[in-house]
């Protein structure tokens, strides 16, 4: 479970406040994919916002980061190594989750399988390097998955078995933060849909 209380970042939005229990998505639809992305981070204990706190099952990430950390999956294309192929790239992520002490929900054969991808394709493009992080924010068995615009460069296809598997997981055992500037790609996996507000 997510909860951020009067969480806000820098670049003049109000504060926020929202709560994701496990079995549930949550959309956050942002001005601009800065502060989006920022948000994300902070409820991923990634980021300090400026001010308010998030909790994650309880732990207050301010206070434990590290053990907040480790209870969360985040999909972001920034931290795709584009040197490897996807198949390598999530063997790379899976092992280190485990060395973190992290289960995985699936092997990478059968999230490979799951999403329909080619684990030896070059992760050298926009739309290589999106399936790979959502792909790999999916592989690890933790109570929160944090998605930053997860659909932005895939195929359709891909996009219809993720947009299926995450309402799966979240039905499943996770809560799920996804955040965008499209609301039509938010609203379509998520339960809720949240907008961030100007500062007033």
């Amino acid at each position: 479970m997510l909860r951020a209380e009067q969480l806000a970042m820098s670049g003049g939005r109000a504060p926020i406040s929202f709560a994701v229990e496990r079995g549930r998505c949550l959309g956050l639809l942002g001005p601009t994919p800065q502060h989006t992305s920022h948000l994300l981070l902070a409820c991923a204990a990634l980021a300090r916002p400026v001010s308010g706190r998030v909790l994650i099952n309880d732990t207050d990430t301010a206070a434990n980061p590290e053990a907040a950390r480790r209870q969360v999956a985040v999909a972001r294309t920034q931290c795709v190594d584009e040197r490897l192929h996807l198949r390598e790239y999530l063997r790379a992520v899976a092992r280190g989750r485990r060395a973190a002490g992290t289960t995985l929900r699936l092997s990478v054969t059968e999230m490979l399988a799951r999403l329909d991808l080619d684990g030896a394709r070059a992760l050298s493009s926009p739309e290589a390097q999106a399936e790979a992080a959502i792909a790999a924010a999916l592989l690890p068995a933790v109570g929160l998955v944090v998605l930053d615009e997860p659909f932005a460069h895939l195929r359709s296809e891909t996009r219809v078995r993720a947009i299926e598997w995450i309402r799966a997981l979240a039905a499943d055992s996770a809560a799920v933060v996804i955040g965008g500037r499209e609301e039509r790609d938010l609203r379509a996996v998520s339960h809720t849909v949240v907008a961030t507000e100007p500062a007033r």
